[in-house]
């Protein structure tokens, strides 16, 4: 007898397939989008180290050092903290997903607002850094933003408000 024994019913050739159940698209759409998620979570701390140490290190004269840090720690901390309200099943809810989405389009704008006037007062290096960190902000919170209407669609059929 083999090492790894693993015995299968007899009576399975295969030809049983259109009788076997298949998973439906919501769940595996639903789970995915979790996952993305999940991950995005780590992206936004990530980004949100960087853009506050962009800012330390490279201080723009036209904006005051605080505010351009707080700023990009509320355009990442505030998204991050809320997906992981929505990936979380005991406070899963279509309006959570709703604000969150809304709330990452918000911190999008703020991140453009504050990124377009620093390049409108000055174009230095530390500007430029702190402006295309800002943009992979905006990047990552459009897709953030659809990708929780995407979970919410899919994972809506779960619990409703």
């Amino acid at each position: 007898m083999p090492r790894y024994y693993n015995p299968s019913v007899k009576a399975t050739d295969g030809t049983d397939h259109a009788y076997r159940q298949k998973v439906v698209d919501r769940y595996t759409t639903s789970a995915s989008a979790k996952k993305t998620l999940k991950s995005t979570i780590l992206v936004f701390s990530v980004m949100g180290a960087i853009a506050v140490a962009l800012a330390a290190l490279f201080p723009s004269p036209s904006i005051k050092l605080e505010f351009q840090a707080s700023l990009a720690v509320a355009s990442t901390a505030v998204p991050a903290l809320l997906v992981y309200t929505v990936t979380h099943p005991k406070l899963f809810s279509t309006t959570v997903c709703n604000v969150t989405a809304a709330i990452c389009i918000a911190c999008s704008l703020g991140i453009l607002a504050l990124a377009g006037l620093a390049l409108s007062k000055e174009q230095g290096p530390e500007t430029i850094a702190f402006s295309t960190t800002g943009f992979v902000i905006v990047v990552l919170n459009g897709f953030t933003a659809r990708t929780v209407r995407v979970f919410s669609d899919a994972a809506g059929y779960r619990k409703k408000n």
